[in-house]
C-alpha cells in the first residue's frame, strides 16, 4: 500500500522538505501545510506518529496527484470544510482519470502491458511480469491498519473506480 511504502520511504532519510509544493501557479504557504517533524531523520518515527502528522503528504496522495486542486482551494486551510475538500478533490481526480487515454493497475500487469500496446501502438521488449515489487514487508498490527484506512478512503475510492474503468476499457478493445 502507498502509505505504509512512504512511511517506509521517510523513514530512510528519503523525506520531502526540500520539496515546493505548488498549487495554482503559486507557492503553497507554510500556514497551510506544515512539515510533519523537525528531526535530521525520520528514522525512530513510528507508524502511529507517522499518522498523526495532520499535514501529512502521504495521506490521500494519489487522489491529490490526479486531481485538479484548484477546484478545492490548493492547500488553503481556510475556504471548504474537510468533507467538501475531500469530495471535491476525489471528484475532479475521477474526472481526470477518466481523459486519460492511459493508466495501469499494479497487480494487472499483464492487462496493463496490453492495455499500453494496444493505446499506443507500441511492443513493449519484455513483459512486465517479469518485474516485481516485492520488499520485505514490516508488519503492523491490526489496530494500525484500521487506523490508517482513515487516511487512504479517498484512494481506495479512486482505486475501485479506476479498476472498474481500466475493466471496462480493457472489454472495450
Amino acid at each position: 500500500m502507498r502509505y505504509l511504502s512512504e512511511w517506509r520511504h521517510q523513514r530512510l532519510g528519503n523525506h520531502w522538505e526540500e520539496g515546493k509544493l505548488y498549487c495554482d501557479g503559486k507557492r503553497v504557504d507554510l500556514f497551510d501545510v506544515r512539515p510533519c517533524f523537525n528531526t535530521e531523520t525520520w528514522f525512530s518515527v513510528t507508524l502511529d506518529e507517522f499518522m498523526d502528522c495532520p499535514d501529512n503528504m502521504a495521506t490521500n496522495r494519489q487522489t491529490r496527484m490526479i486531481a485538479d486542486l484548484t477546484k478545492s482551494d490548493c492547500y488553503r486551510r481556510r475556504g471548504f470544510k474537510p468533507a467538501k475538500r475531500a469530495y471535491l478533490q476525489l471528484e475532479s481526480a475521477i474526472q481526470n482519470l477518466q481523459t486519460l487515454p492511459f493508466f495501469g493497475i499494479t497487480e494487472k500487469r499483464t492487462e496493463t502491458q496490453h492495455f499500453f500496446e494496444k493505446t499506443f501502438g507500441m511492443k513493449f521488449k519484455s513483459s512486465l511480469e517479469v518485474f516485481n515489487d516485492s520488499e520485505e514487508e514490516e508488519l503492523i498490527s491490526e489496530d494500525e491498519f484500521i487506523n490508517m484506512m482513515r487516511f487512504v478512503e479517498l484512494d481506495i475510492h479512486l482505486y475501485l473506480y479506476a479498476n472498474d474503468l481500466f475493466q471496462h476499457r480493457l472489454e472495450q478493445l
